[in-house]
């Protein structure tokens, strides 16, 4: 009898069908590196086929993200070594990092770990949007001793009149996912003809694959947002007022004059 068992799974979308096939986590040898390797490999690949339009948009929203971290590095570059702009340095790193790890597992199928990355991104989302609207908590960020907790960032925020109660609702459900003993430790689980698999090295479901990516693709919208100081309740305004600006036509020199009236009034 062979040692390896083997169960199909099945994408489907529009350009065809892409079919995944992992072995059963009930045997392990010496090479379980590189089967466990395979098997992930084999989803990223599937991934990329099965929501390439949705990853396109998301790495389109990382790229920008990154335009950022070339400015920052060029403002300390050019003898502008203030604690804002090398906070914000390593603020966008660490945000863009995390969502190109989060974008990345997901696409592999290890949810629980996208998640963790997700996490970690949502917290440096909500820093760098306390620094755009108070400076001066940079050094805060710069000083191990006193960098601020994710529970006294959402104070700090609310001290300024900004909603946190989004960020609030946000990093509980991530929190609840992703810690260990978790409802998370549900998505390890798969039913197969009557009986429990235990996930090691991914699990495969497109639907929950994609809905990540997409989160991380609206982290990256606020991410610039927040850069500007724009409002939660606005962000969406912010990006669609930009983006019907450019279906007319608008050149980028447009955009520039227009966008500083744009941000007072959504701030």
């Amino acid at each position: 009898m062979d040692k390896f068992r083997f169960f199909g799974k099945t994408y489907k979308d529009q350009s065809g069908v892409t079919r995944i096939k992992y072995r059963d986590n009930g045997r392990l040898d010496s090479k379980i590196y590189f089967e466990l390797k395979k098997f992930s490999n084999a989803c990223e690949y599937a991934s990329s086929h099965n929501f390439h339009e949705t990853l396109l948009e998301a790495s389109h929203g990382l790229s920008c993200v990154i335009m950022y971290q070339d400015y920052y590095y060029a403002q300390i570059v050019h003898d502008d070594e203030s604690d804002y702009s090398v906070a914000k340095l390593f603020i966008v790193c660490r945000f863009s990092n995390s969502i190109y790890a989060s974008m990345r597992l997901a696409c592999m199928g290890l949810i629980l770990d996208s998640i963790g990355c997700l996490k970690t991104a949502f917290e440096a989302l909500q820093y760098s949007r306390l620094i755009s609207l108070k400076p001066d908590e940079a050094s805060t960020f710069l000083d191990p001793d006193h960098s601020l907790r994710p529970v006294e960032v959402r104070k700090k925020l609310q001290q300024l009149e900004h909603d946190a109660e989004h960020a609030r609702d946000k990093y509980s459900m991530l929190s609840t996912f992703s810690h260990v003993g978790g409802t998370g430790e549900m998505l390890t689980l798969e039913e197969i003809d009557d009986d429990v698999s235990f996930r090691v090295g991914g699990y495969v479901d497109p639907s929950l694959q994609e809905k990540l990516v997409k989160d991380c693709h609206l982290a990256t919208g606020e991410f610039i947002a927040f850069n500007s100081g724009i409002r939660q309740e606005n962000v969406e305004r912010f990006h669609q007022t930009i983006k019907d600006w450019i279906a007319e036509g608008a050149t980028p020199k447009d955009i520039a004059n227009q966008i500083k009236n744009l941000v007072n009034e959504l701030s």
